[in-house]
């Protein structure tokens, strides 16, 4: 019918046709007319069929392929592009122009339209990157939100191939603002820890040169001071000097006792010889023997403990030493609990009393 019109010289129509065996064929039909009567009656024409079914089902594959990357694209959180090497937007997915608060009119538009420009320059060096080396890079960039707040993205970035003679790439971007902010805080609060226990040793070893002196002055200094006064005694009156040099003897062998006891207190025998465990077991046992206080222990202690410094295992056994010290003095308590544990990465050292204690508002009120 379409051959009576004599305007209509040839066709090309593609059928679906069913088979026997209930598949699909798809044929595409072209044909032209090269003879018509007089009256302009179609008389002759020629035509082909050609089986296109691997064609139309090669089509097919393609279009789904390419919905599916369509829906991907659409509702992945992440944000990606397309752009190329004029810095000009070909594709944005609904995540991107979401976050910067954009419409499908922004493509086709430079980054520049839409950004400050030393972000832009970044950015654009990052491309020029990709498109020199055609490899993909990863890197972090530093952006501006919609509200003009600093982002920091991870942002990957891959050449692709070339589209109306220029050079594009694809881009995907993490938000990882929040992320690099939280690492922030907790290396500040590493760095925090650290200083208070450097500080806390700095305080531990001023008090112990206080106690040292007090303990020299007080205490050996008074023996040996008698010791002297006995000597001189047994000088002055020789009746009496067996007895006064046995009494000097007394107290030499006491100040003698009294410094190997401060020496053990300075450089415990302990941890030159045994670990951290055993010598902490040692502080309590001789807390316990005085029967001033009752202390309970528990440890968890792994194997590769021995890699702790013996500086480090020094402070720690005078930290707990100053604490029994404290609650002796001050907390009228008559039990403690003092729990070790050491892993791999971890120690942590609990020590807990039933004394009188204070209360934190009156500490954060005198401050």
């Amino acid at each position: 019918t379409h051959y009576a019109d004599q305007s209509f010289s040839h066709h090309s129509v593609e059928y679906r046709l069913r088979t026997k065996s209930g598949g699909y064929l798809w044929i595409l039909d072209r044909g032209m007319l090269f003879e018509r009567t007089q009256s302009g009656e179609p008389v002759k024409l020629i035509g082909t069929h050609t089986n296109i079914t691997e064609r139309k089902l090669a089509e097919q594959r393609l279009q789904e392929s390419e919905q599916r990357f369509a829906s991907f694209m659409a509702n992945t959180p992440t944000m990606t592009w397309i752009m190329d090497e004029n810095a000009v937007f070909r594709y944005m997915n609904a995540a991107y122009l979401k976050t910067f608060r954009l419409t499908e009119a922004a493509i086709g538009k430079s980054v520049y339209d839409f950004f400050p420009k030393e972000v832009c320059d970044q950015f654009v060096n990052n491309n020029r990157t990709v498109f020199e080396s055609n490899q993909a890079i990863e890197v972090i960039e530093e952006g501006i939100g919609p509200d003009g707040e600093k982002q920091i993205y991870q942002i990957f970035k891959f050449p692709l191939g070339a589209g109306n003679g220029l050079r594009m790439l694809g881009g995907v971007a993490l938000d990882i603002t929040k992320r690099v902010e939280l690492e922030q805080l907790l290396a500040e609060d590493e760095a925090r820890k650290k200083q208070e226990i450097i500080q806390a040793i700095i305080n531990a070893q001023e008090k112990e040169r206080t106690e040292l002196a007090y303990e020299l002055h007080d205490n050996v200094n008074q023996i040996l001071s008698s010791s002297k006064l006995m000597l001189e005694v047994a000088g002055e009156k020789p009746e009496l000097s067996k007895e006064f040099n046995q009494r000097g003897l007394t107290y030499l062998q006491e100040a003698i006792h009294e410094i190997r006891k401060i020496s053990h207190n300075l450089t415990p025998t302990s941890l030159r010889d045994i670990s951290l465990e055993v010598a902490v077991d040692d502080v309590v046992k001789s807390i316990n023997m005085t029967g001033k206080l009752k202390v309970k222990y528990s440890k968890s202690i792994l194997p590769r403990t021995t890699e702790i410094t013996p500086e480090k295992q020094l402070a720690i056994l005078r930290i707990i030493q100053e604490q029994f010290n404290n609650i002796l003095r001050h907390a009228q308590a008559e039990t403690v609990y003092i729990s070790l544990s050491i892993t791999e990465f971890l120690l942590t050292l609990d020590i807990r009393d039933d004394g009188t204690g204070f209360d934190m508002k009156d500490i954060i009120m005198i401050i």
